[in-house]
């Protein structure tokens, strides 16, 4: 019988192989962005504590724009059936979550910031807005990134019609030193 949840395919051998190739040959870039009447932005790479053939192919992405932070990390940690980024950017108010994987047009999924790893999911902290569509955008007001990215956290999406521990998705938020690339 076959399985009813929603399943994304994953990436193929070689085409991960050939990602985490090409990723491995950008791990050390910084790239500097003028504009006139702009502010200058600087993007750091990371490399990311994860291992697998899903996580070997993205890094997860720090961008210094006039002294605002923002992160970009993988969604879809080996053993999960979808893939995205969600991207975590200070704000006046706080920290600002946006969310985007790849399901099937018009599907609701409930997402959440949790203790842990996706190796060993912990305990509930934020419910943040669904994803409708694979897309979601929260406000966090009572997170900093510091707080967010000091290795015990990660973000998760639940299949379609199931609960918080109905997890079909899940991305590590990597210790990374925010206070130390300012």
């Amino acid at each position: 019988m076959s399985n009813p949840r929603l399943k994304i395919a994953r990436l193929s051998t070689v085409s991960a192989r050939l990602i985490a190739t090409v990723a491995g040959l950008l791990a050390v870039t910084v790239s500097v962005a003028c504009n006139s009447g702009q502010s200058d932005t600087t993007d750091y790479v990371i490399p990311s504590p994860t291992t697998g053939p899903l996580t070997d192919a993205f890094t997860p992405k720090v961008t210094d724009t006039a002294g605002t932070l923002s992160v970009e990390v993988f969604v879809g940690y080996e053993g999960y059936t979808q893939q995205g980024t969600a991207m975590l950017e200070e704000s006046e108010t706080g920290t600002e979550l946006r969310i985007s994987v790849r399901p099937a047009p018009g599907i609701i999924q409930l997402a959440n910031i949790r203790e842990g790893t996706c190796d060993d999911i912990g305990r509930w902290l934020e419910s943040v807005e669904h994803a409708i569509g694979g897309e979601s955008i929260t406000n966090l007001p009572d997170y900093a990134l510091a707080d967010l990215f000091d290795g015990n956290h990660v973000i998760t999406l639940s299949f379609p019609g199931g609960g918080i521990n109905d997890v079909s998705t899940c991305g590590q938020l990597p210790k990374i030193d925010i206070d130390g690339l300012r």
